[in-house]
């Protein structure tokens, strides 16, 4: 490439940097869902001449926590010691209610609703309006109050206050920031109100070493037994009734090809009673084995095929096409059955508010219902299918084109789909995608849906939600997921967060010095992927297994321009090596993190363009920094790339 060229590329690209984000990700024209519902009060004010924390950074509060309790309050109150400590070198004390003698006596910091100290100040935890994971935060006298209706909601309003009193925020698994040295701090008066907009959010990428790196991103785990009854798998029904186990003796449970369930018992009477029975025993076993969960998932496996016997296909053709009908009216039954057990002395003990949760997917992504022309709304075809109120879709459209909004013109399809199930069920759970599971490490630009489908979920009541990411039991994430798992996780709890702003904040506490180059870098590549949408065919349906990496996506000189930014942004950390060597670390494996998706886009597709010494080069710098961050992001075996590459 000659210079000329060079410096008119050069150009081009900082022109287009000018773009904001947000003014990106309109450029499909598509019509915005906006949620104004949400519950985020934050009244804090200057309180009294009372401090938190004094001018030699001492405290005289102390953590008050129940005598009774469980992990995740206990959980909650390390975390506050530790963060506090950090920001001031001082450790609070925890105690239990039951060591308090004198509520009046000491300055304190109450954690959960089953406390006594909560209970004498009359304040209330009211579980309708925080739900599982909402929190209040309020001062009373010189006390400050931390609560949710649950632990899960006091571990969450821990992070608030810490972020707060000390600018706390955490980025990924391994990186977060506090302020430090910290001092002359005084007392605030909290009125507090926070419940996220989706109500429970299950961390979506696997990359989450441990629970600790869940809870501060404020996510509880899908596999976690406090929520999940029974198998944590979104596809469970050969778990509870296995082909192995049942096809021999009740082979019309089954499909006629044997992949799915056959909700109907292919229209025989006693089977079918049989099969619920079955079920209804196994279901029951789940509870009596789990006293703490409450949502219970009985949904279809993961085969794009239905059954197609007689029962099954007479009636979704009677419900509008619409396979989710034998769904919706099996689980209904098994569900009243499972209530009408809770209600029994047997059953009496494991009485609770439980939902069944099935996919609305592939083959039952579709409701049954129609649309009523006169009334200019969705209607379901009769009573049978509309689902209990402990009964809830799994709304998982893996065939949108997840790089463009909802409510664009190629994913209408799906919009409509959702709108149909309105009439069906007042409780809505979503199972959605953020990367393309056949290039884990080339980035997916699914920016432009994020807020429409977020707000939309969240205005539909959201409860249940999922964003799955990487699938692999990777520490990091090339590509810009790192970020994006930030991002989400802040906008699934507030879906009117500032976009731009939060991702500014990223790239200053997780790049440090190099934070402007590579916020360059991240814009260039949104409006380059954007481009790509608009002008070179990436739109397309079922984008998560699209074939996203192509010369003509992305050309060497392009993945060279943002290589040398890579060079910068490693030189402009130089400095901080001599000051604080840990904050370099983390740096330095943060920019090599995002060096991966560029080196391997370039040894994929122009190998053959460069010389055998310069491939080498980076092939072993794509090794090394994949195995030294754990990020062997990519859907095979991670050694097997590396023998066709040549450095086994």
């Amino acid at each position: 490439m000659t210079n000329k060229l060079l410096k008119f590329t050069s150009l081009i690209m900082c022109c287009l940097m000018l773009f904001s984000i947000v003014g990106c990700s309109s450029a499909n024209n598509a019509v915005r869902q906006i949620y104004n519902d949400g519950i985020h009060t934050y009244n804090i004010t200057e309180y009294s001449n009372d401090y938190l924390v004094d001018s030699n950074g001492n405290s005289e509060y102390k953590v008050i926590i129940p005598a009774s309790a469980g992990k995740w309050l206990k959980f909650a109150a390390e975390e506050l010691v530790l963060f506090f400590n950090e920001a001031t070198d001082t450790t609070l004390t925890v105690l239990t209610d039951a060591e308090i003698v004198d509520a009046n006596s000491g300055k304190y910091i109450v954690l959960g609703c089953d406390n006594l100290l909560f209970n004498n100040a009359s304040l209330t935890a009211d579980k309708n309006i925080l739900d599982r994971h909402g929190f209040i935060i309020k001062t009373v006298g010189d006390d400050i109050y931390i609560a949710g209706a649950y632990d899960d909601g006091t571990n969450f309003g821990i992070y608030a206050f810490l972020r707060t009193e000390f600018n706390y925020d955490c980025f990924n698994d391994s990186a977060y920031h506090i302020d430090t040295d910290v001092k002359n701090v005084k007392l605030k008066n909290y009125d507090v109100i926070d419940v996220p907009d989706l109500k429970v959010r299950l961390g979506g990428n696997w990359f989450y070493a441990d629970d600790v790196a869940l809870r501060r991103m404020r996510y509880v785990g899908r596999t976690s037994s406090d929520t999940i009854i029974g198998s944590p798998s979104s596809h469970t029904v050969f778990t509870y009734l296995s082909p192995d186990k049942y096809m021999k003796d009740h082979s019309s449970w089954f499909a006629v090809d044997g992949t799915q369930l056959c909700y109907t018992a292919r229209g025989i009477p006693a089977e079918y009673e049989a099969m619920q029975a079955e079920t209804l025993e196994i279901i029951k076993s789940e509870f009596i084995k789990n006293t703490r969960g409450y949502l219970c998932i009985f949904s279809q496996e993961d085969k794009y095929s239905w059954c197609t016997c007689t029962a099954c296909s007479d009636t979704a053709k009677y419900y509008n096409d619409s396979n989710a009908a034998v769904i919706i009216k099996f689980i209904n039954e098994l569900a009243n059955n499972l209530e009408a057990w809770m209600n029994t002395e047997e059953g009496l003990p494991y009485k609770r508010n439980f939902k069944i949760l099935f996919l609305s997917y592939d083959k039952t992504i579709n409701p049954p219902s129609k649309y009523n022309e006169a009334k200019k709304c969705y209607e379901a075809i009769d009573s049978t299918v509309i689902c209990n109120d402990n009964v809830a879709p799994i709304f998982a459209p893996i065939q949108m084109d997840y790089q463009q909004s909802i409510f664009a013109e190629d994913n209408e399809s799906f919009k409509t789909a959702l709108e149909g199930w309105k009439p069906l069920s007042d409780n809505f759970n979503f199972y959605t995608y953020q990367c393309n599971y056949n290039y884990y490490a080339v980035p997916f630009n699914m920016w432009n849906n994020l807020r429409d489908s977020y707000s939309l979920y969240a205005s539909l009541g959201g409860y249940w939600f999922f964003d799955e990411g990487i699938r692999k039991s990777v520490s990091s994430m090339t590509g810009w997921q790192m970020l994006k798992v930030y991002v989400t996780s802040k906008l699934a709890w507030d879906v009117n967060i500032d976009i731009d702003e939060t991702v500014n904040k990223f790239f200053k506490y997780y790049y440090g010095p190099a934070s402007d180059v590579m916020l360059s870098w991240y814009n260039e590549w949104r409006v380059h992927a954007q481009n790509l949408i608009d002008h070179k065919g990436l739109a397309m349906p079922s984008s998560v297994f699209g074939i996203i990496m192509k010369r003509e996506y992305y050309p060497s000189s392009i993945l060279e321009r943002w290589l040398n930014k890579v060079d910068t942004s490693l030189k402009l950390i130089e400095d901080v090596k001599y000051s604080d060597y840990n904050a370099y670390s983390r740096y330095y494996d943060a920019i090599c993190l995002e060096r991966i998706s560029l080196n391997y886009m370039l040894i994929e597709l122009y190998e053959d363009d460069y010389t055998t010494d310069y491939m080498l080069k980076l092939k072993l710098e794509t090794k090394n920094d994949m195995l030294r961050l754990d990020a062997d992001q990519i859907p095979g075996n991670v050694s097997s790339l590396f023998s066709e590459w040549g450095v086994a």
